[in-house]
């Protein structure tokens, strides 16, 4: 068994992210919500990733209306091996942000304070990669 490792990420979330997508066989996604911006600055990366036979798996949430339809409809575009789900809040809080990536190895997770938008993916984005 290898020796768990963390990095802190601090301001650039995307980064982390697409080095993660590189060794990984499926990617998840929990977040509390999805803008187009988060989605479009990714789109290349994981249209990338899909098209070299990965998987993608994205939990996201309704709380406050804050997902954007269009952010969601732009994940079909990348084909069949994309699983998206909205949990129904019904007013309830719903602040989940975690990444994983399944690789043939196994995990690699990053847990944090960022959505998938271009804000937290970018100048805000932070949190542990482990």
């Amino acid at each position: 068994m290898q020796n768990p490792r963390a990095d802190l990420i601090v301001g650039n979330l995307s980064s982390a992210i697409e080095r993660g997508l590189e060794r990984a066989e499926t990617f998840y996604a929990l977040v509390a919500f999805v803008r187009s911006s988060g989605m479009s600055s990714l789109l290349d990366t994981l249209r990338t990733f899909v098209n070299a036979g990965g998987e993608i798996k994205l939990l996201t949430g309704d709380y406050l209306y804050v997902t954007e339809p269009d952010a969601l409809e732009s994940i079909y575009t990348l084909g069949p091996n994309v699983e998206s789900r909205l949990w129904r809040s019904n007013g309830r809080s719903f602040h989940p942000k975690a990444y994983l990536f399944e690789t043939g190895d196994g995990t690699e997770v990053i847990v944090g304070s960022s959505n998938l938008s271009l804000s937290g993916l970018t100048a805000g984005g932070n949190g542990i990669f482990a």
